[in-house]
């Protein structure tokens, strides 16, 4: 008996509970329920906020209202799995830390929230390189165009002392 209960709970963990998704997404977010109720414009209290978090299955308006406040795709309330052991995230529904998009592209997501970080973060030392770049070549344009300046003077400084000496 003990075994058939066993891999009900296996069988169980294996799916995706709703409200268990928005309570950690709302927490990544730093987000407390009064708030997320808040959101509502008035039409729901913490309490509902509560209540919902506790469900298994949540209707997919409320899923796609969450979506919005959390401002996450509703496939990550909908379908995730949360592993409490390990933190891990599965859309793939086979209880592992692999999202499988199609039969040659596998990457893993342990956490959503990580991964848009590391991209800011990767985007903005990209951005923060290509402005580096641009100052040199603005500072090295700038070099260039002084003594092309200080030439045309030269230049011109010739041509006017030579009209000056046949005036």
């Amino acid at each position: 008996m003990e075994q058939k209960e066993k891999k009900e709970t296996i069988e169980k963990k294996k799916q995706p509970h709703h409200g268990r998704n928005v309570k950690w997404f709302r927490k990544q977010k730093g987000y407390s329920q009064e708030y997320i109720a808040t959101l509502f414009a008035g039409s729901v209290s913490q309490q509902q906020i509560s209540d919902w978090e506790n469900e298994e299955v949540l209707p997919i308006d409320i899923l796609n209202q969450f979506a919005v406040f959390l401002d996450i795709g509703v496939s990550w309330l909908k379908d995730t799995i949360l592993d409490d052991d390990f933190g891990i995230y599965s859309q793939d529904g086979d209880y592992n830390t692999n999202f499988q998009k199609n039969d040659h592209i596998v990457y893993t997501v342990h956490n959503p929230l990580e991964a848009m970080e590391r991209v800011y973060k990767d985007t903005t030392k990209k951005m923060q390189g290509a402005y580096a770049d641009a100052k040199e070549t603005y500072k090295s344009t700038i070099v260039r165009l002084e003594a092309e300046n200080n030439q045309l003077r030269t230049s011109l400084m010739d041509i006017i002392g030579k009209i000056a000496d046949k005036i």
